[in-house]
């Protein structure tokens, strides 16, 4: 076992490091997109304040699937 975990450790090491070196210069700025479904179990909500001036708290249910 201990083999086992020193050579997957050895490894993780050794393709860290060659990861950790490739460096890409970016000149300007990187955009990215990404889209799909989700779907939550438990039940979330929108915080706002309210625009009176008293400033209460407001909560507002949002739905479990979302794209």
């Amino acid at each position: 076992m201990k083999k086992i975990m020193f050579s997957i450790a050895v490894v993780i090491l050794i393709v860290g490091r060659s990861v950790a070196q490739t460096t890409v210069d970016l000149n300007g700025v990187t955009f990215g997109f990404g889209a799909g479904p989700a779907a939550s179990l438990q039940q979330t909500y929108d915080y706002a304040l309210s625009t009176d001036a008293a400033h209460n708290l407001q909560l507002q249910s949002l739905s479990r699937e979302t794209f």
